[in-house]
């Protein structure tokens, strides 16, 4: 018995440091996947680029990540997790010091297609642990933990870029983060076990797991779930900064700040909104509040001239707390398949969610390049004015108030498992 006890103590430990390790992953790709953001200024600077042209480091990443969802969940459900794990870390690597190293901006954008490649796999391999080894309310925390652990990426990789690059020159500190990847793929290589989740893989098991993930219900999640994530993949990643910048008057560093507190709010709703809606047995329910309330928010900050940095500072971390509504959506598409479709389930959403998330980062940049006045800086910069940040911005809460209608749809047509109340 003691035998027994002690090899199910390790096998938990085991569990618990490949779910680190993975989440660690996770953190390092959410905060390489905002040097757009960071960055913004000196981009425009280096390369003299159009708002269009900039919009394509955001939907090129999404794009990739969307296309690499399916592959990669097919073969989470089959493969060894450690051989995903250890080639996804060498990709951002790669990925990472080509950024920091491109001279054109046609190797910046394939140094985003190689980061995508490679962070595309590392929800997906994370939430295979926890599938595999939890269930429940148990699953949901450790789920939205996942997300919490990703989202203090860009917090606190900002904070650090902010101060190292008052004494280094952008690209030394983008190539020095680049470097400290090779942490995660020594950790991954001692610690990460290559253990097999195998499931039954003839020909007529696959297409029925395909049936089961490729359906109507899982294809509307995916969209709430892009829907939701819009104001991260559009403020967060690419143009809060800017937008702040413009609209209020605020610093360079103020509004970089300002807007990567939309990730501490993440942080914070990601932990506490799918812990909330497994409690109260309300999953869409829950989802319904987080878009309208991000529509109701979104419209304050566009729409309302006189905001103070401490009120911005909360407003922005409030759209934040809300947008931690999206691991709601795979929590609520797992009850709906097979527990050996979990894999594949996340790479559905991830994709189609990630993908409608790419075609509208450029939407946004392609509106506001419509309006532009033709006016430059001295350094040969468009300038683009307040209304034309509004005008691309304000397509967020549209978007958003379309996935609020589609939840109403699911809240009525879509019953969950047995463990969720039919109330839903």
């Amino acid at each position: 018995m003691s035998s027994e006890s002690e090899n199910s103590d390790l096998k938990s430990s085991q569990i618990y440091l490949a779910w680190f390790i993975c989440s660690a992953f996770f953190f390092y790709q959410y905060m390489i996947r905002v040097f757009p953001n960071i960055f913004t200024k000196e981009i425009f600077e280096v390369f003299k680029i159009t708002a269009e042209e900039f919009g394509t480091l955001g939907s090129i990443y999404s794009l990739t990540y969307g296309a690499v969802q399916i592959p990669v969940g097919f073969l989470l459900d089959r493969t060894n997790i450690k051989k995903i794990t250890l080639t996804a870390i060498l990709l951002c690597i790669g990925g990472v010091l080509m950024f920091g190293m491109s001279k054109s901006f046609y190797l910046m954008q394939i140094s985003r297609f190689i980061i995508a490649l490679g962070s595309g796999a590392a929800l997906g391999i994370t939430l295979k642990i926890i599938t595999a080894n939890f269930t429940g309310t148990t699953r949901s925390v450790f789920s939205g933990l996942t997300l919490t652990i990703g989202a203090v990426g860009p917090i606190l990789g900002g904070k650090i870029v902010e101060q190292v690059i008052l004494f280094h020159d952008w690209r030394i500190v983008v190539i020095i983060i680049g470097m400290s990847g090779f942490i995660l793929f020594l950790g991954s290589l001692l610690f990460i076990k290559s253990t097999k989740y195998k499931n039954a893989s003839g020909f007529k098991e696959n297409i029925s797991q395909f049936k089961n993930v490729f359906s109507i219900p899982i294809f509307l999640y995916s969209i709430i779930a892009g829907g939701i994530y819009a104001p991260a993949c559009v403020f967060g990643d690419l143009w809060g900064a800017r937008f702040l910048t413009s609209k209020f008057g605020i610093s360079e560093s103020d509004s970089i700040n300002v807007s990567l507190s939309l990730y501490i709010g993440l942080a914070i709703g990601s932990l506490i909104l799918p812990y909330f809606s497994e409690k109260i047995k309300r999953l869409n329910l829950v989802i319904t509040i987080a878009l309208i309330s991000n529509v109701a928010l979104f419209c304050v900050m566009l729409f309302i001239d006189k905001i103070e940095i401490d009120q911005l500072y909360f407003l922005v971390c409030t759209i934040g707390f809300f947008c931690g509504a999206e691991m709601i959506c795979f929590n609520a598409a797992w009850y709906i398949v097979p527990k050996n479709s979990s894999a594949l389930t996340v790479g559905a959403l991830n994709s189609f969610s990630m993908i409608f998330n790419a075609i509208f980062q450029y939407v946004v940049g392609a509106l506001m390049d419509m309006m532009w006045d033709g006016k430059y800086s001295e350094d040969g910069l468009r300038l683009y004015t307040q209304d034309n940040f509004i005008l691309g911005i304000s397509s967020v809460p549209i978007v958003l108030m379309i996935c609020f209608v589609i939840s109403l749809a699911l809240t009525k047509k879509v019953k969950l498992g047995q463990e969720i109340s039919q109330s839903v």
